[in-house]
């Protein structure tokens, strides 16, 4: 994840550097994964993070509240979990 200079999130990880992230679906089958751990955060990488993740989901279009200095935010997992309701929801 990145964020730019200034975002509340990187004072979160600074006072605490635990997360968790989740991807799901919401829609049937509502496949999901979930993980806890250690997050890091660091500024080496951003400008190159960031043209990547710019140009591939913001259509190379770079929003000037994203910056061009700024910090990744990267999470170690401890734990990890997955579910899925595939069998509730036959294709």
């Amino acid at each position: 994840m990145i964020v730019s200079h200034g975002d509340v999130k990187a004072a979160h990880v600074r006072a605490r550097p635990e997360a968790a992230i989740v991807v799901a679906e919401h829609t049937p089958r509502y496949r999901g994964v979930e993980a806890h751990g250690t997050v890091t955060l660091r500024d080496e990488g951003y400008p190159a993070l960031a043209e990547r993740m710019v140009a591939r989901y913001l259509a190379g279009v770079f929003p000037p509240e994203l910056g061009r200095a700024g910090h990744v935010l990267t999470l170690e997992p401890a734990r990890f979990r997955a579910w899925s309701f595939a069998d509730w929801y036959p294709l």
